[in-house]
Order: structure tokens, then sequence, then C-alpha cells
């Protein structure tokens, strides 16, 4: 692959494209330093994808929706998180679990499909839409369906906003360091880690959030997970977790 990628004349010769630059290096050294927890979150992205690839003919399609827009997330995530960029991955992962909560949502209750569909119709529209999505009527539902599942998705949402998904100070501090220098203190906030014990929870969390959402999905589309091989796939990426 190697001799292969032609980089544009110029790339990295900007502090953008050296960031980015510098941001891959990193996923390349978490690909090979942390083989394990790559080729849980590799499977994870096999199952999903298996998932989206036959969601042809469901009945269920607008959850489908959810479906595929948790799993473009969830990709997303493990790319800031196989980054090292900790905080970042954990604001893009909570947008998974949400699609996933979201999913499961207009599946059980037929008649908010379209207050969903017409929120941009009005400012009304928009605010009715608040009111039905709000996330403690999402866990409901989802506690409804499966309790023990719904303490899961609960711990891991509130681990998201509590490392990044809002500007907390666990998510600030996660990936500080602080320097003493005679009388003088100095704080660096590193925009990158690795192979560190924040870098390590956050690889573990993308996993444990990305068989989450597949098991919220299993819910709506128990029958074709199964006739798939995703639900035994899932009870095996789920151990150790």
């Amino acid at each position: 692959m190697g001799e292969d990628l032609k980089v544009p004349p110029g790339w990295g010769d900007d502090p953008l494209s050296k960031f980015i630059q510098d941001t891959t290096e990193n996923a390349y050294a978490t690909f090979h330093n942390l083989k394990d927890w790559f080729n849980r979150l590799k499977g994870i992205h096999m199952a999903f994808s298996k998932a989206a690839e036959n969601m042809n003919r469901t009945p269920d399609y607008i959850t489908s929706f959810f479906l595929f827009r948790s799993h473009s997330a969830f990709l997303a995530g493990v790319k800031l998180a196989l980054s090292g960029q900790v905080p970042e991955a954990y604001m893009v992962l909570r947008g998974s679990l949400e699609c996933a909560l979201y999913g499961l949502y207009v599946a059980r209750k037929a008649a908010v499909r379209e207050v969903w569909l017409r929120r941009d119709e009005s400012e009304e529209a928009k605010r009715k839409v608040r009111r039905e999505f709000k996330v403690g009527n999402l866990f409901e539902v989802l506690d409804t369906d499966d309790h023990k599942l719904r303490e899961i998705a609960g711990t891991l949402y509130e681990r998201t906003i509590d490392y990044g998904g809002h500007p907390n100070e666990q998510a600030f501090f996660s990936v500080m360091k602080q320097q003493s220098l005679g009388s003088k203190i100095n704080f660096k906030s590193a925009y990158m880690i690795g192979n560190e014990p924040a870098h390590h929870l956050c690889l573990k969390s993308s996993a444990q959030i990305g068989t989450c959402v597949l098991s919220i999905f299993r819910l709506v589309f128990r029958e074709r997970f199964d006739i798939l091989g995703i639900s035994d796939e899932l009870e095996v990426l789920k151990k150790g977790l």
C-alpha cells in the first residue's frame, strides 16, 4: 500500500495536513501496538456491515436509516480512538449510541415517526421533536425491552458525556499533563495520545459501545441478526468487555 499511495505535493508542509498526517501515523502505531483492540473493533465493524448490507425489504425501514448512521458514527469514533484523539472520539461515539436509541424508539412507537420526519417544517415541529425524543424517553423504551441492556447503555452514555460528549473536567484532564518547573506549573493538553490508560479506556469504550449499539438494533431486527449469524458473533465480541 505504501508504494501505491500517491501523497499530493505539499501534503504535510502546512499545519493542518501535518496534523492529519500525525493522527494517521498515530493510528498506525495503535494498529501495531494494540492489535487485540484493533481486531475486536474490526470484528464489530464487520458485524455492523453484515447488518447494514441486509436491510432490504425490512418493514422497519426507518429504523434501518438509524442503523446506517449509527454504523457510520461508530467508524468515525473508532478512527478518532485509533488516532488517540480521545475526548473527540467520545463525542462521536455518543452519537452512535443515540442513533441506536432513536432507532429503537421509532420502531416501538410508530406514531412518532411522522413527528421526526416533519421536524424542519416549523419551529413548533422542532419543539415537538425535542419534547418527544428526550433521552429519558429513549431509555424508558429500551428499559421496557431489555432492562439489563438499558443499564449497560446508560452507563456507556454517561461515560461518553464525562469523557468528551460534554466539555467536562474528565474530558480535559484525561489528556492533560502537569509539569513543575521551579515555582511555575505548566499544563500541557494533548490533542492526541497513544498507548496510555486514557487511550486504552477509549478503545475499550469504543468496543463496548459498538456491541451495545448492535444489541439495541438486534431488539428490532432479531430474526435477521439470528439468521445472519450476527447474534452469535455478538456474544463472542462481547466476551471480556
